[in-house]
């Protein structure tokens, strides 16, 4: 079974929106694919990491989540600024200090296109491939 987790409560109509316009309101609407909130029940990076374990993938910006999700080896997608940190390097969309991770970054400032388009496909691929063999 295929589990959306979100930080906070607010997220909830937040993130349905964006998994709408990424990958379509079939998704959404997929009872096998619930939304849940157990952000509060991790209280410390511990109780993070163990929650992280249960994940297929963790998409988030650039902050500890990245870092914690590659540390301890998961399927990280980073949506990354175009005026990068210099941990994520230029000209690269792995990172030399987390195998896990795969770099989406703008192609211009607060321009989110290129790089959500980039998480769509990967999605889309990632939904096939989890889909029921018949």
């Amino acid at each position: 079974e295929r589990i959306i987790i979100v930080s906070g409560k607010s997220s909830f109509n937040r993130l349905r929106t964006i998994l709408a316009a990424l990958i379509g309101s079939k998704v959404i609407s997929a009872p096998h694919w619930p939304i849940v909130d157990c952000m509060g029940q991790c209280h410390d990076f511990m109780e993070t990491a163990a929650l992280m374990q249960h994940l297929d993938l963790v998409i988030c910006v650039d902050t500890s989540i990245a870092h914690l999700a590659g540390a301890i080896g998961k399927p990280v997608w980073l949506l990354n600024r175009f005026d990068t940190c210099w941990r994520w390097q230029l000209h690269r969309r792995d990172s030399p200090w987390y195998p896990t991770l795969t770099v989406f970054r703008q192609t211009a400032a607060a321009d989110w296109a290129m790089p959500l388009q980039q998480i769509r496909v990967g999605l889309l691929k990632l939904l096939e491939n989890d889909a029921p063999q018949k």
